[in-house]
């Protein structure tokens, strides 16, 4: 294993002074990027940039008398190897002072492979200037511009070797927009802040996506805080759900379970009632960009359903958590797939509801039973008008709402999540 990566710079000069210094518990984690970005400001490119980063981070460990420290610091590319050895032994220092209960590292894992072959070999620059045009060609309306627009094209790859004959590697082709679709008028300028990845070569669909995004920015422009009290269903979107989930999931972490702080235990319900959601942790899910074969330890990802309608089913986590619990470990999972439900999103909106575009940030306190938020952008559907608001804000009981749920059938892939495009609650208070 050590000859296997003695040729390969900077790992051969970490790896040799660790040899030297007789430390013989560690990983190296490096992370390889070659991207191509652009700025662009009102339509206009402003600003391209050549990027090639390597981002190397060397772990220690120190075992003692029913003990296990760890510590972590980052190799930069001017260091010698007298300056490496005197990093290595700061950490080390760090680590024997560590007293956290012992556990061992992953051993014997190996695994190569590439997450985005549809793309692999869609040169950089090209594909960025090509999401440039696909976005040029969805913006439009009246006093409606793209303010500022950044789109990242990279190549990145990732390697993983340990002392315990670990040696992992994963590239995937990393390529998304930020993007600030803006709308002005007489009285004001109103902007919304928003993000698009690209699995694979297809631009017609980020080009309808801006089109939406433009729509939902004149919105925001004619938006106002409603004037009477709104007593209706709220219809989520698939962000939303993601990261409401994604804070009920954590609850059921190795680590929130060994620490005693976990709200629910194996069979428990989230909800006061029955519950449709059906939540799956995986690592790899087609069509979403956050996929990946491995975690930071070498564990070898393994599906795990967490939520299955509604009731809690099995913790999940990292290899020191699940030793510690004396589970297997299951990875910290990048990604969800959450059952769909069946009913059209379209027929959500047949009566009157609060569809919701923007928020601040979907606030979630599992412990406290707790759901809420700041709404940026809604529309209230009121079986005739759409009328686009904003200046509210909604809060409930965490496991009422859950038990209201209805999950859309059309569904929808962000990063992270395939899983239902919308969620309608009732149970949410709307000031």
């Amino acid at each position: 294993m050590k000859n296997k990566i003695y040729g390969e710079k900077p790992i051969d000069i970490v790896v040799k002074q660790l040899d030297n210094l007789g430390v013989s518990k560690w990983k190296i984690n490096r992370v390889d990027t070659h991207s191509y970005q652009l700025y662009c400001v009102r339509g206009k490119i402003e600003t391209t940039r050549l990027v090639d980063d390597t981002n190397l981070v060397v772990t220690v460990y120190a075992d003692g008398e029913d003990t296990t420290g760890s510590s972590s610091f980052r190799v930069f590319a001017p260091y010698d190897e007298k300056e490496t050895a005197r990093k290595i032994e700061q950490a080390m220092q760090c680590a024997r002072l560590i007293k956290d209960k012992p556990y061992s590292l992953v051993k014997d894992v190996t695994i190569s492979g590439s997450l985005s072959p549809d793309i692999a070999d869609y040169p950089l620059k090209q594909f960025a200037c090509d999401i440039y045009d696909a976005v040029c060609a969805g913006v439009g309306g009246e006093g409606c511009t793209m303010n500022a627009l950044e789109i990242f094209a990279s190549k990145v790859n990732e390697r993983l070797v340990t002392s315990g004959n670990v040696d992992c590697e994963q590239s995937y082709t990393k390529v998304f927009t930020e993007a600030i679709p803006t709308c002005t008028d007489q009285r004001q300028s109103v902007e919304l802040y928003k993000t698009y990845y690209l699995a694979d070569a297809h631009l017609s669909g980020l080009t309808s996506a801006v089109k939406q995004w433009m729509r939902q920015a004149s919105w925001r422009l004619a938006a106002q805080k409603p004037t009477e009290k709104l007593d209706c269903p709220v219809i989520f979107g698939a962000q939303e759900l993601y990261e409401m989930l994604a804070a009920i999931v954590s609850d059921s972490d190795f680590a929130t379970v060994y620490s005693g702080s976990n709200r629910f235990s194996l069979g428990d319900s989230i909800a006061d009632g029955d519950c449709p959601l059906t939540v799956t942790l995986k690592g790899r899910i087609d069509g979403c960009t956050g996929s990946r074969l491995f975690d930071d330890d070498g564990v070898i990802y393994r599906d795990v359903t967490v939520i299955q309608k509604g009731k809690v089913m099995a913790y999940h986590g990292s290899n020191r958590f699940a030793q510690y619990l004396g589970m297997t470990a299951t990875g910290n999972s990048p990604c969800m797939e959450v059952a769909a439900g069946s009913v059209d999103e379209s027929e959500m909106t047949s009566g009157k509801a609060l569809r919701v575009y923007s928020m601040s940030g979907i606030q979630v306190d599992v412990y406290g039973d707790y759901i809420g938020g700041e709404v940026r952008l809604a529309v209230l559907y009121d079986g005739k008008k759409v009328i686009p608001v904003t200046g509210i804000s909604l809060s409930g009981k965490l496991s009422e709402v859950l038990a209201t749920l209805t999950l859309s059938s059309t569904t929808e892939t962000l990063p992270r999540y395939k899983g239902p495009s919308a969620a309608k609650a009732e149970k949410l208070t709307v000031y």
